[in-house]
């Protein structure tokens, strides 16, 4: 099935919009394949880190989160009652 393709209107620096000239030049694209590999390539590298944080976010916001503090605890008790089963055995 083919992918539906939407039309933007975006607005940029023109710096950036001479770039973008230049790279599509050199690589003998057009510049909206060129922005479009930039944006595939953002949402790759970011965009994937981006959404974990934001449902991290939402995971806190409802509540569905621990104390690291207790989580410290839980484990310095784990560690103390594991190093007195060894000692016992090393009797």
């Amino acid at each position: 099935m083919a992918t539906k393709k939407l039309q933007i209107e975006l607005d940029l620096p023109e710096e950036l919009f001479e770039v973008l000239d230049r790279i599509a030049t050199a690589v003998k694209e057009d510049r909206a394949t060129v922005m479009r590999w930039a944006l595939d390539y953002y949402v790759e590298q970011e965009g994937e880190i981006i959404l974990d944080e934001a449902a991290g976010i939402a995971e806190l916001d409802a509540g569905l989160s621990v104390d690291f503090d207790d989580v410290l605890k839980e484990s310095y008790a784990i560690i103390k009652a594991a190093e007195a089963r060894r000692a016992k055995r090393a009797v």
